[in-house]
């Protein structure tokens, strides 16, 4: 392994790199999704939203793989182990083949069925929707079978390339919005078509430029039995918590078309874009992290791991409250200056979804620890349990006659059981410094959130002006924060970096 500095100036690369390939993401994202919703319109948007959803849930099938793949490809290089680096790709590529062809047997007979007999779909629409699912499925199916080759672009730390291969696919998805204006036809079905092309060319180039690049990126058709059987260990109990998170994010999206109906899917649809789009900036930090996490733990560099866990999971919290509380205080005025209509619910969707996403951003490295461990079967049972609670009794409230925003209420708390579970099983499973990480969840993080959730409580209007009103509050409350995260939510050690870091940069150019 290399060392401490050189990893984390890696890191500090990485995310840099991310972080500017996320500002265009944020940008065009923003704007296709505005110009979409108004030409679809909020039935047809809500019906792609659950379709292509739909869809998603056959990766019950193959998440437990992806998993694996990212696991094992890591942890080989870890080691150092060519070899056995070329067995994984090879083994894994292989085996999300296989089950590309069984996902494609299963959503064209059960998927088929369901569709057409038990989703809430306009009878009008319902031949656009049969379109618009196999449309999904081959899309699906392109991103299944480059899991492994994005796999090895993560694992090797190319986040430059990533994010160079990603900005192509933001800029195809802005020439869709052009498209979907000048050419004839149905605008669902046509969206649909330019959207499983544009994969299919991302797809293309992630291919070439692994092969070109990265000598384990050869397809042979074999499967390493000795390999394949340790993966199998670790698939069989992913598979499992693996499914009850697809039957959760999926199952709720199915839930509340059969009982509200497409508008509140479009509410929902908008809700996941707008929580999408800034979890990302969290989730490119944590890309650039979790190969390290790996890494530690296959070299036994246990406290370095636990450092790294410690640590990302304080600032990928900081960097998810500044984000999201400027959305919060102003998300009316966001959302009418964003979309053309706004559906019902959805600034409250908005609103409790990034919480959720607050609390994943705790849980994400406890899990890429757990995952480099491949001691995965306790933690799986609990997850099923807890998530398979959440789906039933997602299905009582709305049986029941609740509002839609208590579906998102619970989604919260049981995430929060998740988290509790993850740092009770840690210590046993992945040698997680209790202490130390309790230490910074009370003395640093919680506070952190505590006063966050005062503040957006607050009146923040300053001026009439929408405009000057978003731009003033999001400075003030963020300004805020920075000071309160500089006082109470870094320890020693990160407090005198800091300091130091500034007064460098400050007598540097004086």
């Amino acid at each position: 392994m290399e060392s401490k500095s050189e990893n984390t100036k890696r890191i500090a690369k990485n995310t840099l790199l991310l972080y500017v390939r996320m500002f265009v993401t944020m940008l065009v994202g923003l704007f296709t999704s505005r110009i979409v919703l108004d030409a679809l319109g909020i039935s047809d948007y809500g019906l792609y939203n659950v379709v292509g959803g739909f869809v998603s849930m056959f990766s019950v099938l193959t998440g437990a793989m992806s998993v694996a793949t990212g696991r094992y490809i890591t942890y080989s290089l870890g080691l150092g182990n060519i070899e056995k680096l070329k067995k994984t790709f090879s083994t894994s590529l292989n085996i999300h083949i296989l089950l590309s062809v069984l996902i494609i047997i299963l959503a064209e007979t059960l998927g088929l069925w369901f569709l057409n007999n038990k989703l809430n779909i306009p009878e009008a629409r319902l031949f656009v929707a049969n379109w618009v699912f196999q449309f999904s499925l081959i899309t699906f199916v392109l991103s299944l079978i480059n899991v492994p080759y994005v796999s090895c672009i993560i694992s090797h730390e190319k986040m430059g390339i990533y994010a160079y291969f990603s900005l192509f696919d933001v800029f195809a998805k802005l020439l869709i919005v052009y498209l979907l204006y000048i050419t004839a036809g149905d605008k669902l079905i046509v969206y649909s078509v330019f959207l499983m092309l544009t994969n299919l060319c991302n797809q293309l180039i992630y291919w070439y430029y692994c092969k070109r690049n990265f000598q384990e990126c050869k397809f042979e058709l074999s499967l390493d039995r000795g390999l394949f059987k340790d993966m199998l260990g670790f698939i069989g109990w992913a598979f499992l918590g693996n499914a009850v998170v697809i039957l959760k994010d999926q199952g709720i999206t199915v839930l509340l078309n059969i009982f509200l109906g497409t508008v509140v899917n479009a509410a929902q649809g908008v809700a996941n874009q707008v929580n999408s789009i800034i979890n990302r900036f969290v989730g490119n930090f944590m890309t650039a992290v979790n190969p390290q996490i790996t890494k530690y733990y296959a070299s036994g560099e246990f406290d370095s791991m636990n450092q790294l866990i410690i640590r990302s999971s304080k600032f990928s919290v900081y960097l998810m409250l500044l984000l999201m509380l400027p959305v919060i205080l102003n998300i009316d005025s966001i959302l009418s200056l964003w979309l053309v209509s706004v559906p019902p619910h959805t600034n409250n969707f908005v609103k409790i979804i990034l919480f959720y996403s607050l609390v994943e951003c705790m849980v994400t490295p406890l899990i890429t620890a757990l995952l480099a461990s491949g001691k995965i079967k306790i933690y799986e049972i609990i997850l099923t349990l807890i998530y398979s609670a959440n789906i039933v009794l997602t299905f009582v409230c709305l049986k029941y006659g609740c509002e839609p925003e208590v579906v998102y209420y619970l989604l919260v708390i049981f995430k929060i059981m998740v988290l509790l579970t993850q740092i009770s099983l840690g210590k046993r499973i992945f040698n997680l410094s209790l202490g130390p990480y309790l230490k910074s969840l009370f003395r640093n993080i919680l506070p952190i959130i505590a006063i966050a959730i005062i503040l957006i409580m607050m009146p923040w209007k300053f001026t009439e002006s929408m405009y000057l009103n978003i731009i003033s509050s999001s400075f003030v409350i963020d300004s805020i924060l920075c000071i309160l995260i500089i006082l109470i939510g870094l320890d020693k050690s990160e407090f005198t970096f800091l300091k130091n870091y500034i007064l460098k940069k400050v007598f540097r150019r004086i």
